[in-house]
């Protein structure tokens, strides 16, 4: 945001963009901040983080997980079993971290990226076993 700001103030300085456009933008974008209902997600999250709270039962082992910065975490040290919240450059859903901590699966997913930067989807599954969650791709068409 701040990067954005500055290449407008040197707009300004070359006289590609008027000030009172710039004050207004500003203004535009703290109110979207401080909307209680855009930030209300926000808020919840950050303080279950905070109060480190659990969030949900582990699938491999039923100890509690808990929400950290990047993952959702057993506390069983046993048991280590995680869910990072971004998955294949694809940002989960609170639903689908849910159902698939629920569950031990979604619903298939788009929006997944390969490292060849290349679309796809597929269901999120857990593998008990190897405590880690795998990719459930659909049956091809022959």
């Amino acid at each position: 945001m701040t990067a954005l700001w500055h290449e407008q103030q040197m707009m300004i300085m070359e006289g590609d963009l008027e000030l009172g456009d710039f004050i207004i933008n500003i203004n535009n974008t703290v109110k979207e901040l401080m909307n209680p209902e855009l930030s209300q997600g926000i808020v919840s999250a950050a303080q279950n983080f905070a109060d480190n709270k659990p969030i949900g039962k582990c699938f491999c082992c039923s100890s509690e997980m808990k929400l950290t910065p990047k993952v959702y975490a057993c506390q069983n040290e046993g048991c280590g079993f995680k869910i990072w919240h971004k998955i294949s450059e694809k940002e989960l859903t609170d639903n689908q971290m849910q159902l698939l901590m629920n569950a031990g699966r979604t619903k298939v997913i788009k929006g997944f990226k390969s490292k060849a930067g290349k679309s796809f989807e597929a269901a999120l599954v857990i593998d008990k076993e190897q405590k880690r969650v795998t990719f459930e791709f659909a049956a091809r068409k022959a």
